[in-house]
């Protein structure tokens, strides 16, 4: 094969600290002093192998050896956008670096940064002391890291990086923990031995002293709470509204109907009031939306979202009460399940496969939050439950090229959720009853979607 079907890339890296320990550098100062030295070892490798026919590409870092890469990490985005462009154009890669933990000597980055491209990738280490070039065979390394080979049974070259790079990660974990140790014994060598009494806070009540006043502040609000608050269901008390409010919803003697008081005390304190504020507010909605709720109009749902029982329980209600909240409208978007059909996360491998598959040929196919099944159209997955939604994501990130709608993790308002959970529901009842049985799909009211950028397999025969 001609050099000039390879890609050369040359690393350079350092620590934040360069020279000595007296001395700190800046970053730029740093990667200059790196550009320098990349000069001379590319001076070193034409003597070594001649004149390079393509042009190389230079990478100067400063981050400490030991230090994890994530995907996210600048060095393994850079790795990876060239090493893809490589075998895009069809040509290997070789990877020159300045000393054996001249890129890094953590296992798990070296294994993110080449297995994907473990074949057609060579690393040429630059011994500055010996003016020699060690031959690295990567996939030689990434077997004996999983225990494939010794590393005795690779090439000599290969068996030298092998064990420089465990050696120097060793090295470098002891020196560490040494200097730990050491600040540990010799930091307070100086000091009077007593605590300054201006570095302290004292309790007004009980006088206990504690080092910050962020520590006084929840010793203060978990020991002398002023008010509790008492769940109306079971009587059980609490020093804070948020955990009462949290165990309400999920309180064993709620009513079977699930309906959360709002202005009967469900959020009581302990002298007979409701919570801060003064102000009525549902379980599982704070004072703040409350007041917005009572100044902003309701939001507007989908007639083909609410589905009204045929004989509604009516219940008296205070005037308080009548003020329409955001919870409240959520509340009402959410469809009337058929108590003879399971719940969307006990369905079966064959029933999920019944579901809606999906090809994104049409705006309004798309993944409800709280989906775990995959259901898309001719792929080997299909009908497998994942254990979170997140994992799903991953699989169609991963074998489709397809990732959910940028807000599709996090928080949604309270009428998107509400669309969430009917799209959840719904896909339930087509899994058990068909899709012409199970009524209108519930729509979102804007879908931002990225499209994937090849076409989902079709399954065979269509």
């Amino acid at each position: 094969m001609s050099e000039a079907t390879f890609m050369y890339i040359f690393v350079a890296r350092a620590t934040s600290t360069a020279g000595t320990l007296k001395v700190s550098r800046s970053v730029e100062s740093t990667r200059e002093r790196l550009a320098v030295s990349l000069q001379s070892t590319k001076r070193m490798y034409i003597e070594r192998y001649g004149p390079m026919l393509s042009e190389p590409r230079d990478f100067t870092f400063v981050r400490g050896s030991n230090q994890g890469m994530g995907p996210d990490s600048v060095p393994a985005k850079w790795f990876r956008e060239n090493l893809d462009e490589a075998q895009r154009d069809g040509r290997n890669v070789i990877v020159v670096i300045n000393g054996f933990d001249g890129l890094t000597t953590d296992t798990m980055s070296f294994d993110r940064l080449f297995r994907q491209h473990a074949g057609r990738t060579r690393i040429r280490v630059l011994d500055r002391e010996e003016r020699w070039f060690y031959e690295v065979d990567v996939q030689g390394v990434l077997d004996e890291f999983d225990g494939l080979v010794e590393s005795d049974e690779l090439e000599a070259s290969t068996c030298i990086f092998v064990e420089k790079f465990k050696n120097i990660c060793a090295e470098k974990i002891r020196l560490s923990e040494a200097k730990r140790g050491l600040n540990f014994q010799t930091h307070n060598r100086n000091s009077s031995g007593q605590t300054n009494a201006l570095d302290t806070y004292e309790c007004s009540k009980c006088t206990q002293v504690f080092q910050t006043y962020l520590i006084l502040c929840v010793h203060h609000r978990n020991s002398h709470r002023d008010e509790t608050y008492i769940c109306v269901y079971c009587n059980v008390t609490f020093d804070r509204p948020d955990v009462c409010k949290k165990h309400i919803r999920k309180c064993p003697k709620l009513p079977d109907d699930g309906a959360l008081a709002a202005d009967d005390g469900a959020l009581a304190s302990d002298d007979g009031h409701s919570s801060s504020d003064d102000a009525v507010f549902s379980a599982g909605e704070s004072p703040s939306s409350a007041k917005r709720a009572r100044r902003e109009p309701a939001l507007a749902v989908p007639e083909s979202l609410v589905t009204v029982p045929e004989s509604p329980v009516t219940a008296p209600v205070s005037p308080v009460a009548v003020v329409v909240s955001p919870v409240a409208v959520a509340q009402s978007t959410r469809p009337v399940f058929d108590t003879a059909l399971i719940a969307y996360d006990d369905l079966t491998a064959d029933m999920a496969k019944r579901l809606p598959h999906l090809s994104w040929r049409l705006p309004e196919e798309d993944l409800y939050k709280g989906e775990v099944f995959c259901r898309v159209e001719g792929c080997r997955f299909l009908g497998r439950k994942y254990s979170t939604p997140s994992k799903l994501r991953r699989h169609l990130d991963s074998e489709h090229g397809v990732f959910d709608r940028p807000h599709a993790c996090g928080k949604f308002n309270l009428a998107d959720q509400a669309i969430e959970d009917a799209g959840v529901e719904w896909l339930a009842r087509c899994a058990q009853i068909g899709v012409d049985a199970a009524g209108p799909r519930p729509v979102r009211r804007k879908v931002v979607r990225k499209p994937p950028p090849h076409p989902i397999p079709r399954p065979p025969g269509e």
